[in-house]
């Protein structure tokens, strides 16, 4: 569980803008329902087979407050399982 969490906190930091990942709260959760797992870049206790279980979803809410002003920004992803990039694969451009 704890990879998933570093690859969203990676993709972050990769985005060029520094942050303090002590600073950090992360949550995620569904269009119903999110959960803090993170608080102040440590790791919060939450129900596990839940998070698992939204991990597996079609869609995923990803909240990332970075506690360094007062900006907002949205992005949206797209499928980038196993599945879809060996489909995809075959198609050169």
């Amino acid at each position: 569980m704890d990879d998933s969490f570093n690859m969203i906190i990676s993709a972050a930091g990769n985005a060029g803008l520094p942050f303090d990942y002590e600073k950090i709260d992360l949550y995620i959760g569904s269009e119903k329902k999110v959960v803090k797992v993170l608080e102040k870049g440590n790791p919060l206790d939450f129900d596990t087979n839940y998070i698992k279980k939204l991990l597996r979803e079609s869609h995923l809410r990803i909240l990332l407050d970075l506690h360094s002003g007062k900006a907002n920004a949205k992005g949206w992803g797209t499928d980038l399982t196993t599945d879809y990039v060996l489909f995809n694969s075959v198609y050169s451009t």
